[in-house]
Order: structure tokens, then C-alpha cells, then sequence
């Protein structure tokens, strides 16, 4: 092993014992992205969307203390499972890096009377939030929400290409659960909600304002757990109960959805399973 590849693996050690929620691949993956987007020590960062902190932690640790994190969710505290929102957060602001990030849940910038100077932020980041919003509008409306507060833009979302077979019932756990969300929004069951694919993703900020200066894929995310257990079973069982249901959805709505988890299972049964590749970009 190389010295950077030990240097990178020490790291991963300390940043996972800040964030004992989650997993060091998960950690991984994060340290890639904001390895990508390059913030400085010293930085100031926006990140949008942070969930349970898993790329907050990785932000802290680049920007060093003499930067500082403003992390925000509209999930509340409760949110979450095993670890809730509260319950991450917490454990992260007692932490070496906590004294450098300032959590808010339940905060929706859209909604929010927030406003900050021009170019208070260094970088702003949205890192795999976009599906999770109620439609891709929302997303092109905090682009542009926050051009004015940073100087940069770093965003991440699943890449919907999949590279390989392995890869799909991750793909086909996220159409069944976006199709589920939109006959029945108020369901409160899953995480994602509209797919943003990355043609999307650069149009919206560029209509922003900003200007794409990089990006890539990266397979950093494939060996996560996200496209190989927990959506997949998340998604049949949102079909399963949709399917069930004796609220009248439209009976096409509910033959589509239940066609969507037959395809789902049978891919599901096959060996070995990925998550998809990750988007990137870079603008300014």
C-alpha cells in the first residue's frame, strides 16, 4: 500500500469514529466527493440536504478549524432509523469537528427567511439530497436560492446510467418508489421522491446562474449498502402496500406499480448486487 493509500485509510479510521452511525464506505465515498469539490482550510461551506451528517463530517474535517460548516435538513430532528437526525448530529457536535458545523433540521431554505451577503460561502453543496425532494422544480429553485450566498457549487446525486446488470435493481428500486410517491404523495414511506438525472442536474444550475467548470461519475458509491439491501426492500414494500390499499388509485396506476416490483424482485434475486455509479460536478 502507497503512503497516500495509508494516509487516506488513517483518515477514514479517525472520520469514522466522529460519525459511528454510519459506515466506512459510506465515508469513503463522501471524502471522494468533497476530495473533488476541494474546499480549503478555512473555507466556509452551505451544505444542503445533509441528512445525518455523513458528508457534514467530511466538510468539517477539509475546512480544518479555522473553517466552519452550516449544515441544514428539512427532515426533522426524529427523522431517521436506527440513528434519527437529532441523534447523529448530536453525536457529531461532540466531536473534535463539532465546534465547527451549525446543524439545522427542520429548516427549508425555500420557506426560510434566511438571507446572507454575497458570496458568504465558499462552497455551497448538495450531496445526494436531490431525489429525496418532492420534484427536480424544488432543486432548480434552491440553485438558485443560494447563487448569490457562495462563491462555488459542488453536487452529487446517483447516476441513473448503470454501468452493469448488477446495478439495475438499485435503478428500479428508485423508479418504483418515485412512481409510488407521485400517486401517493402523502404516503410518508421512502426516501425518494423524483429522479433528477444529471442532464437535469447541469441545465438547472446553468439557468442558475452557474457555470459547470468539472465533472465525472464515480464507482466510489457502487459497494454501498443503499442499491444492494435497504431501497430494494423499501421499495417492494411501498408496491406491496400501494398494491393492497383500498384508497381508489387508479387501477392502471396500481397494475404499473406492481408490474415495476414483480421486475424489482427478479432482479433483486440475482447475485451479486451494486449501487449506481455516483454524478459530480464543479460550478462556479
Amino acid at each position: 500500500m502507497s503512503t497516500p493509500e495509508r494516509q487516506t485509510d488513517a483518515r477514514l479510521h479517525e472520520l469514522a469514529g466522529l460519525a459511528a452511525h454510519t459506515s466506512e464506505a459510506q465515508l469513503r465515498h463522501r471524502m471522494v466527493l468533497v476530495e473533488f469539490w476541494a474546499p480549503r482550510p478555512g473555507d466556509r461551506v452551505l451544505e444542503v440536504g445533509c441528512g445525518q451528517g455523513d458528508t457534514t463530517v467530511v466538510l468539517a474535517d477539509a475546512v480544518g478549524p479555522t473553517g466552519s460548516v452550516v449544515a441544514v435538513d428539512t427532515a426533522p430532528p426524529d427523522y431517521g432509523t436506527p440513528t434519527t437526525l437529532g441523534q447523529a448530529h448530536a453525536a457529531i457536535a461532540s466531536s473534535p469537528v463539532g465546534k465547527q458545523i451549525d446543524f439545522h433540521t427542520s429548516t427549508d431554505l425555500l420557506k426560510h427567511h434566511w438571507e446572507f451577503p454575497v458570496h458568504h460561502f465558499d462552497l455551497v453543496v448538495f450531496a445526494h439530497c436531490s431525489w429525496y425532494m418532492d420534484s427536480p422544480k424544488q432543486l432548480q429553485k434552491l440553485f438558485a436560492r443560494v447563487r448569490p450566498w457562495s462563491k462555488r457549487l459542488g453536487f452529487s446525486e446517483w447516476d441513473p446510467r448503470p454501468e452493469n446488470v448488477h446495478q439495475l435493481p438499485h435503478l428500479m428500486a428508485a423508479l418504483v418508489q418515485a412512481h409510488v410517491h407521485a400517486y401517493w404523495p402523502e404516503s410518508g414511506m421512502g426516501n425518494v421522491s423524483s429522479l433528477v438525472v444529471p442532464e437535469q442536474a447541469r441545465s438547472m444550475a446553468e439557468r442558475a446562474g452557474w457555470r459547470i467548470s468539472k465533472e465525472q461519475t464515480t464507482g466510489s458509491s457502487v459497494a454501498l449498502e443503499d442499491g444492494r439491501s435497504w431501497e430494494i426492500a423499501e421499495a417492494i414494500d411501498m408496491a406491496e402496500q400501494m398494491i393492497g390499499l383500498k384508497k381508489s388509485f387508479p387501477e392502471s396506476a396500481k397494475e404499473v406499480v406492481a408490474a415495476e416490483a414483480r421486475l424489482l424482485s427478479r432482479l433483486a434475486g440475482r447475485e451479486p448486487r451494486e449501487s449506481l455509479p455516483t454524478y459530480v460536478f464543479l460550478a462556479q
